[in-house]
C-alpha cells in the first residue's frame, strides 16, 4: 500500500484535534464573557425596575397622605361651618372625581379648592357644583392653583362688589352694564342674586377653559 504513511496521518489528526480544542476553548471564553455581560445588563435593568417601583410606591404613599389630609380638612370645615348637616365629604369627593377628567387637575387638588369654597357662606350644596366648575376654569384661565382660584371666587360670590375689583385685577373684566347690574342687586339686599349673575357672566368668560 504505497503512499500510506500512518505516522503522517496520526500527526495531522493530532494537529487538527489541537486546533479544534483551542477553538472550543476560545468559544467557551467568548460565551462566558457574553454571559457575564448579559448578567451585568440584567442586574442593571433589575436595579432600574426596583428604583421605578420604589419611586412609584413613594409617590403613591405621598398622594394617599395628601388625600387624607385634604379630606380631614374638608370634614373640619363642614363641621365648623355647620354645613355637615346638608353636605357630606363623600358628596364633595364625588364632585371632585367628576371634575378630574374635565379639568386635568387631580381630585385631591380640586377637593382642596372646594374646601376653601365651603368656608364662604354663599356656597351651599346647591351652588357647590357650579362653583367647583367655575373654580377649575378660573384656575386654568389665570394659571393658578385651585386653592388660589377658590379664594378669589369665594370672595367674589360672598361680596360681589369687592369680587368685581379682585377679578378685574386678575384679568377677568366685566362690562360697565354688568358691573352696575351686579352692584344694584347687592345694594338691594339680594347678594345671592348678585352672586348668581356673576356666576353666569363668569361662565361666558372662563367656562371651558379647563
Amino acid at each position: 500500500m504505497d503512499g500510506f504513511d500512518l505516522g503522517s496521518i496520526i500527526a495531522h489528526i493530532k494537529a487538527d484535534t489541537s486546533q479544534f480544542t483551542a477553538g472550543l476553548e476560545d468559544a467557551k471564553a467568548q460565551a462566558d464573557g457574553f454571559s457575564s455581560h448579559l448578567t451585568t445588563i440584567a442586574a442593571s435593568v433589575a436595579a432600574l425596575v426596583d428604583v421605578a417601583i420604589v419611586g412609584f410606591g413613594v409617590a403613591s404613599v405621598k398622594a394617599f397622605s395628601e388625600a387624607q389630609v385634604v379630606t380631614a380638612q374638608l370634614d373640619q370645615v363642614l363641621k365648623t361651618t355647620g354645613k355637615s348637616a346638608t353636605i357630606t365629604s363623600g358628596y364633595v369627593e364625588d364632585l371632585a372625581m367628576k371634575l378630574e377628567d374635565y379639568s386635568g387637575q387631580t381630585h385631591t387638588a380640586i377637593e382642596a379648592g372646594q374646601t376653601i369654597l365651603l368656608q364662604f357662606s354663599g356656597i351651599t350644596k346647591e351652588t357647590l357644583p357650579e362653583a367647583s366648575k367655575a373654580m377649575v376654569d378660573l384656575a386654568q384661565r389665570m394659571g393658578i392653583d385651585t386653592v388660589s382660584a377658590a379664594k378669589t371666587l369665594g370672595i367674589a360670590l360672598d361680596n360681589p362688589s369687592v369680587g368685581l375689583t379682585r377679578l378685574k385685577r386678575d384679568g377677568i373684566d366685566f362690562s360697565t352694564s354688568q358691573v352696575e347690574a351686579i352692584k344694584a342687586l347687592q345694594k338691594s339686599g339680594d347678594t345671592a342674586g348678585a352672586a348668581a349673575l356673576m356666576m353666569q357672566i363668569l361662565e361666558t368668560k372662563v367656562g371651558g377653559a379647563a
